[in-house]
């Protein structure tokens, strides 16, 4: 029980404060530990202001809106640097993309998106036998492809607009993929683990002239990515299927 002059604790039945001398008065609706009405426990309740924060309740311990919401935020941006990651990785994750992108660069006449489909391994050599270093050899395809944008645009006109869409897919057989692997380990091009022939479409809409056609490209799969074929490509060879 405690004293109802100062609140100090007693032993049940006390009728005087050990602590302040007044007098108890016992009854039945004596207020004891054992009789206290339970607490209900409750989230951390902060207030920022006019705005009312409730905690959250997670395996036994609560934690503040403030520290949720720093935490969904750093999942977030952990969620995007990922996909910031993949996305800058080269090549594509399937040989439809990494087809779509070539075809995709080619016709905008970007040097840098054609190179970042073409396989790391393949490139090292290219440098090395052009005694290139990365940036004259990306340098060098700029050339080609103003060269090349300055022949479409005589030809298509300046304002141009291309549609792509791979119709079929055929996969290498073990005969044909086995052939590939040993062309590529005797121009040192590195280790290819799959590959595939795509059939595009492609359709030009250009501010003078405009045609479609279909072409084939050559993908080749490298550590998990897909790049485009080096032996079996020409940029050109897509400018000219446009009839």
């Amino acid at each position: 029980m405690f004293c109802v002059n100062c609140g100090a604790k007693l032993e049940d039945g006390a009728k005087f404060c050990t602590q302040c001398g007044a007098q108890q008065a016992v009854t039945e609706n004596a207020v004891t530990e054992e009789t206290a009405a339970p607490v209900e426990e409750t989230a951390t309740v902060e207030e920022e202001g006019d705005v009312e924060i409730t905690g959250l309740v997670l395996f036994g311990k609560t934690f503040s809106k403030k520290v949720v919401t720093i935490a969904a935020a750093a999942l977030a941006a952990v969620i995007l640097l990922v996909i910031l990651v993949v996305a800058l990785l080269p090549g594509s994750a399937s040989p439809k993309g990494a087809a779509e992108e070539y075809v995709k660069a080619v016709f905008a006449c970007e040097a840098d998106e054609i190179i970042a489909v073409m396989p790391p391994d393949a490139l090292k050599t290219i440098y090395k036998n052009n005694d290139m270093r990365a940036k004259e050899y990306e340098n060098r395809m700029d050339e080609i492809m103003e060269s090349m944008d300055e022949d479409m645009d005589d030809y298509f006109g300046a304002r141009r607009k291309v549609s792509v869409k791979v119709e079929q897919t055929k996969k290498l057989n073990k005969s044909e993929l086995r052939s590939l692997k040993e062309i590529y380990k005797d121009a040192k091009y590195g280790s290819v683990s799959d590959a595939r022939i795509m059939k595009v479409r492609i359709s030009l809409n250009g501010s003078e002239e405009s045609g479609s056609g279909t072409v084939k490209v050559s993908v080749v799969k490298q550590g998990g990515r897909w790049f485009i074929n080096p032996l079996d490509t020409n940029p050109y060879t897509l400018i000219y299927a446009i009839d």
